[in-house]
């Protein structure tokens, strides 16, 4: 595990509100138990520009099993995907204002990583 080998690691998880509320929660006692920390990042974006996003050719050329089909994200967006996790000091971007890199450094920045 990183957190015991003192590594440091970057987590992702599309967050669905109270329903992965346990499961974050073991996620931080873990890493904390260690002696390590969470920093979380809510990023967003309106449901348009995510809708555009999916099907670009950059997400299946990753071949990371992320979501490509537009349809499909319709039936996933829920209400609660936009509910941030009940951890103090969440940074929340809006990346359909951001470029990738200036996302990245926004966080370092806040973090002062």
């Amino acid at each position: 595990m990183a957190a015991k080998a003192e590594l440091d690691t970057i987590f992702t998880v599309a967050y669905q509100g109270k329903i992965d509320d346990n499961f974050v929660d073991d996620i931080v006692k873990t890493v904390t138990s260690y002696g390590g920390e969470v920093l979380f990042v809510q990023l967003s974006a309106p449901e348009t520009v995510l809708t555009e996003r999916v099907g670009n050719k950059s997400r299946s050329d990753l071949n990371l099993s992320k979501m490509t089909d537009p349809a499909h994200l319709k039936e996933a967006l829920h209400p609660g995907m936009y509910e941030s996790v009940k951890y103090p000091g969440i940074l929340k971007l809006d990346t359909s204002e951001l470029e990738p890199d200036s996302a990245a450094r926004q966080i370092v920045q806040h973090f002062q990583l």
